[in-house]
């Protein structure tokens, strides 16, 4: 066993750090330090998650046989939308805590039908769900996949709440969101693995974090000319990477086991800067710590512009961004999703064992399109 520290003041003990070409065992394991040990959100849960999850629930059951039957190896019965939401974005209000909930089923439920499928699919999938958000009263034809109602009712449950500002940019950001998770397919397809920046600017558009912030503030008045300026963007983006930062973290060893690891951040890091797994790890950790203090510096230096607009922007960057990012990291242990039932003990020891490799074909649901 040898001592190993990093700059965040983690003192531990490990194994040998794996090179990226061995080949895992069901022995192997990651250690993946608290990288919210400092963030100033601390954990807490919106006080309507018991009655919106009960309504949640209840609507979303519809779908379930149809999920059921393509065959979705990660299903979103498994995963508690309502508590996503309700642990990320904690002080919101009841309806949108319900719309949210609403957005975040269905992005789960896209990404599950996404997921190692061939471009040629996800192309179709794509076409779809963008149609359905242009044309919302439009019946959803016999016969057709689930995924149209699914976005057709939280389109519209979306739009009976959503300022005019905030409708036009929830939908610019889900059509982008679209468009990227083709983009990301069709580099599956071609076996490309992109370099780092590339990877983190497709990430943030693949990933769906802007989608999922605004999923939660579509109530709040913010001009598009506000989430323009500079100083906002960057907060974004910090609090995006750091989301994904994360998520890569929390998500490789599920990723890794189905063969679908090609889009996280280590194993880009492990075949382009030729680094050991274990190492891959705390650099990704160090970029998790600088994305995490520049945001919290640019809070302290937000730009004014009217005082509704600054009330509605600070609720959006203090109470849904900043949360998000520790609503994210908590429920990820929680959910099941990547870590079953063993996601608690993991938050403890922070040992991620890894499990080994599959081949991605096997995960694939039998979509029919």
């Amino acid at each position: 066993m040898v001592e190993n520290t990093i700059d965040i003041g983690i003192t531990f003990f490990l194994p040998p750090m794996q090179s990226a070409q061995d080949t895992s065992s069901a022995e192997s394991f990651l250690y993946i330090p608290d990288t919210l040990r400092d963030w100033p959100w601390k954990p807490d849960i919106s006080p309507y998650y018991e009655e919106v999850k009960a309504e949640h629930t209840i609507w979303f059951s519809k779908f379930m046989p149809a999920i059921r039957e393509i065959g979705l190896s990660d299903h979103p019965e498994k995963f508690d939308a309502v508590g996503f939401t309700a642990w990320g974005s904690p002080k919101i209000s009841r309806d949108m805590l319900r719309v949210s909930a609403k957005f975040i089923a269905f992005g789960f439920t896209f990404d599950g039908c996404t997921d190692c499928q061939p471009a040629s699919l996800v192309r179709k999938i794509v076409n779809l769900v963008k149609h359905v958000l242009h044309n919302p009263e439009e019946e959803r034809p016999e016969g057709e996949i689930f995924l149209g109602q699914l976005a057709k009712e939280f389109w519209q449950a979306a739009l009976e709440v959503a300022t005019p500002p905030l409708r036009q940019r929830f939908l610019d950001v889900l059509i982008s969101f679209f468009h990227h998770t083709l983009s990301q397919a069709e580099d599956r397809d071609d076996g490309i693995l992109l370099t780092r920046d590339k990877y983190m600017d497709h990430r943030r558009e693949n990933g769906a974090p802007w989608p999922t912030f605004l999923s939660a503030a579509l109530e709040l008045n913010i001009p598009q000319y506000v989430f323009d300026h500079p100083i906002v963007r960057e907060m974004e983006i910090c609090a995006a990477d750091a989301a994904i930062y994360d998520n890569d973290l929390l998500s490789y060893a599920k990723e890794y086991a189905m063969g679908d690891d090609e889009t996280n951040i280590l194993t880009i890091m492990m075949r382009h800067e030729n680094t050991k797994r274990q190492e891959a790890v705390y650099q990704v950790c160090e970029l998790h710590s600088k994305a995490c203090k520049r945001f919290s510096y640019l809070m302290d230096h937000l730009p004014s512009f009217t005082e509704e607009i600054d009330r509605d922007l600070r609720q959006y960057l203090f109470d849904i961004v900043g949360a998000w990012v520790r609503g994210n990291y908590e429920y990820s242990f929680d959910s099941g999703r990547y870590f079953g039932k063993k996601g608690r003990e993991i938050y403890v020891t922070r040992l991620v064992p890894i499990p080994s490799r599959g081949n991605a074909d096997s995960y694939r649901a039998m979509i029919s399109i």
